[in-house]
Protein backbone atom coordinates (compact mmCIF):
# COMPACT_ATOMS: atom_id res chain seq x y z
CA UNK A 1 0.00 0.00 0.00
CA UNK A 2 2.90 2.66 0.75
CA UNK A 3 4.20 1.51 -2.19
CA UNK A 4 1.02 2.25 -4.35
CA UNK A 5 0.70 5.52 -2.60
CA UNK A 6 4.12 6.71 -3.41
CA UNK A 7 3.68 6.26 -7.18
CA UNK A 8 0.38 7.99 -6.58
CA UNK A 9 1.90 11.14 -5.25
CA UNK A 10 4.68 10.71 -8.11
CA UNK A 11 2.27 10.68 -10.68
CA UNK A 12 0.58 14.05 -9.38
CA UNK A 13 3.93 16.31 -8.92
CA UNK A 14 5.51 15.00 -12.59
CA UNK A 15 2.20 14.86 -14.71
CA UNK A 16 2.64 18.62 -15.87
CA UNK A 17 5.71 17.85 -17.05
CA UNK A 18 4.50 14.68 -18.56
CA UNK A 19 1.78 16.96 -20.47
CA UNK A 20 4.17 18.81 -22.02
CA UNK A 21 4.91 18.61 -26.02
CA UNK A 22 7.85 19.25 -28.16
CA UNK A 23 7.14 21.32 -31.34
CA UNK A 24 8.96 22.28 -34.21
CA UNK A 25 8.49 24.72 -36.60
CA UNK A 26 7.07 23.64 -40.22
CA UNK A 27 9.17 23.95 -43.43
CA UNK A 28 6.53 23.95 -46.10
CA UNK A 29 3.05 25.19 -45.58
CA UNK A 30 -0.25 22.94 -45.83
CA UNK A 31 -1.65 22.68 -49.40
CA UNK A 32 0.02 25.18 -51.15
CA UNK A 33 -0.85 27.60 -47.99
CA UNK A 34 1.31 29.75 -45.42
CA UNK A 35 0.21 27.75 -42.02
CA UNK A 36 2.45 24.37 -41.96
CA UNK A 37 0.46 22.82 -39.07
CA UNK A 38 -2.60 22.45 -37.47
CA UNK A 39 -3.64 24.75 -34.23
CA UNK A 40 -2.28 23.78 -31.18
CA UNK A 41 -4.25 24.23 -28.18
CA UNK A 42 -1.91 23.33 -25.25
CA UNK A 43 -0.82 24.20 -22.11
CA UNK A 44 3.05 23.84 -22.01
CA UNK A 45 5.52 22.55 -24.20
CA UNK A 46 9.02 23.49 -26.24
CA UNK A 47 9.23 24.79 -29.17
CA UNK A 48 11.72 25.25 -31.88
CA UNK A 49 13.09 25.65 -35.45
CA UNK A 50 12.70 22.97 -37.56
CA UNK A 51 16.33 21.92 -36.63
CA UNK A 52 14.86 20.95 -33.15
CA UNK A 53 17.64 21.32 -30.15
CA UNK A 54 21.14 21.69 -31.02
CA UNK A 55 20.57 21.64 -34.78
CA UNK A 56 20.11 25.07 -37.45
CA UNK A 57 17.20 25.86 -39.48
CA UNK A 58 16.75 24.65 -43.03
CA UNK A 59 17.18 26.71 -46.02
CA UNK A 60 14.31 27.57 -48.32
CA UNK A 61 11.32 27.95 -45.68
CA UNK A 62 8.74 29.74 -47.54
CA UNK A 63 11.51 31.61 -50.02
CA UNK A 64 10.61 32.67 -52.09
CA UNK A 65 7.10 31.21 -52.65
CA UNK A 66 4.31 30.58 -51.25
CA UNK A 67 6.07 33.43 -48.50
CA UNK A 68 6.65 32.79 -44.55
CA UNK A 69 4.93 29.71 -43.14
CA UNK A 70 3.47 30.05 -39.99
CA UNK A 71 2.40 27.82 -36.59
CA UNK A 72 -0.52 28.98 -34.19
CA UNK A 73 -0.20 28.01 -30.44
CA UNK A 74 -3.53 28.61 -28.44
CA UNK A 75 -4.10 28.00 -24.85
CA UNK A 76 -6.36 24.35 -23.99
CA UNK A 77 -8.61 26.52 -21.52
CA UNK A 78 -10.85 29.58 -22.00
CA UNK A 79 -9.96 32.48 -20.54
CA UNK A 80 -6.01 31.88 -20.96
CA UNK A 81 -3.31 33.36 -22.60
CA UNK A 82 -0.50 31.51 -24.14
CA UNK A 83 3.18 32.64 -23.46
CA UNK A 84 6.17 32.17 -25.26
CA UNK A 85 9.81 32.86 -23.21
CA UNK A 86 12.47 32.74 -25.82
CA UNK A 87 15.62 30.90 -23.92
CA UNK A 88 17.85 31.30 -27.16
CA UNK A 89 17.62 33.40 -30.62
CA UNK A 90 19.48 33.17 -33.46
CA UNK A 91 18.32 33.87 -36.73
CA UNK A 92 20.60 35.05 -40.12
CA UNK A 93 20.19 38.47 -41.11
CA UNK A 94 21.37 41.27 -42.76
CA UNK A 95 20.38 45.33 -42.56
CA UNK A 96 16.99 45.32 -42.25
CA UNK A 97 16.43 41.51 -42.17
CA UNK A 98 16.26 41.17 -45.72
CA UNK A 99 17.49 37.48 -45.93
CA UNK A 100 15.76 35.39 -42.94
CA UNK A 101 13.07 36.47 -40.40
CA UNK A 102 10.97 35.29 -37.51
CA UNK A 103 7.75 37.01 -36.25
CA UNK A 104 5.79 36.43 -33.26
CA UNK A 105 1.85 37.60 -34.43
CA UNK A 106 -0.90 37.95 -31.41
CA UNK A 107 -3.46 36.38 -32.69
CA UNK A 108 -4.46 33.08 -33.90
CA UNK A 109 -3.78 34.59 -38.15
CA UNK A 110 -1.07 35.62 -39.79
CA UNK A 111 -2.63 39.14 -40.39
CA UNK A 112 -3.00 40.04 -36.73
CA UNK A 113 -0.39 42.57 -34.19
CA UNK A 114 2.83 42.20 -34.66
CA UNK A 115 4.47 41.77 -31.29
CA UNK A 116 8.20 41.04 -32.67
CA UNK A 117 9.60 40.86 -36.42
CA UNK A 118 13.47 40.67 -37.13
CA UNK A 119 16.51 38.60 -37.14
CA UNK A 120 19.80 38.41 -35.08
CA UNK A 121 20.96 37.00 -32.14
CA UNK A 122 20.16 38.22 -28.65
CA UNK A 123 17.19 37.97 -26.51
CA UNK A 124 13.58 38.19 -27.63
CA UNK A 125 9.78 38.20 -25.40
CA UNK A 126 8.38 37.29 -23.21
CA UNK A 127 5.27 37.56 -25.31
CA UNK A 128 1.83 37.23 -24.64
CA UNK A 129 -1.23 36.61 -26.67
CA UNK A 130 -3.71 38.87 -25.82
CA UNK A 131 -6.15 39.31 -28.33
CA UNK A 132 -7.73 35.80 -28.70
CA UNK A 133 -5.01 34.15 -26.35
CA UNK A 134 -3.07 33.13 -29.36
CA UNK A 135 0.28 33.47 -30.56
CA UNK A 136 1.61 32.53 -34.24
CA UNK A 137 4.71 32.41 -35.19
CA UNK A 138 5.56 33.27 -38.97
CA UNK A 139 9.35 32.49 -40.27
CA UNK A 140 11.18 32.60 -43.79
CA UNK A 141 14.53 31.65 -44.40
CA UNK A 142 16.42 32.09 -48.19
CA UNK A 143 18.75 30.08 -49.32
CA UNK A 144 21.85 31.20 -48.27
CA UNK A 145 23.31 30.88 -44.18
CA UNK A 146 21.30 29.78 -41.53
CA UNK A 147 21.39 30.78 -37.82
CA UNK A 148 21.12 28.16 -34.99
CA UNK A 149 17.59 29.26 -34.88
CA UNK A 150 15.69 29.37 -31.65
CA UNK A 151 14.43 27.71 -28.63
CA UNK A 152 11.21 28.88 -26.68
CA UNK A 153 8.91 27.70 -23.83
CA UNK A 154 5.25 27.70 -24.20
CA UNK A 155 3.31 28.28 -21.14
Amino acid sequence: MKKFFKYIVLLILFAPALRAQVYTHPIVGIAGEYVGSCLVAGCSGTYYDNGGAGGNYSNNIGFPAPGPIYRVFCPDAVGMCMRATFNSFSIQGGFGCPSDFFRVINSSTQNGPILFSGCGTGAIGPFTGTANGCLSMQFRANASVVGTGWDATLS
